[in-house]
């Protein structure tokens, strides 16, 4: 497998995996970004994030726990979750 990556990678391919998959290629420039960051400016936001209120600190669990539940629902669409959960997903217009 990691034989046929490296010799049969094409390019071509990256503008509609990105097209499906735009949450996680988000996640992986977000990430590959944060290697850029220097440890000054880390640490600040560490310290920002320590100092926050608890309110911001549940906003941001609540988005992690959504994109979880959004990478299960997309693996295993018959896992039920409670409604409340999932704000947008199983809503007809």
């Amino acid at each position: 497998m990691i034989v046929g990556i490296a010799t049969r990678f094409d390019p071509a391919y990256f503008p509609e995996f990105a097209k499906v998959r735009y949450v996680w290629t988000a996640l992986f420039l977000f990430i590959f970004a944060l290697h850029f960051v220097p440890a000054p400016v880390y640490d600040r936001l560490r310290d920002l994030f320590v100092r926050s209120p608890w309110i911001v600190k549940f906003v941001l669990f609540v988005a992690v726990v959504q994109l979880v539940i959004s990478f299960c629902l997309r693996r295993r669409p018959a896992l039920h979750l409670h409604p409340v959960l999932i704000l947008t997903y199983g809503q007809e217009a």
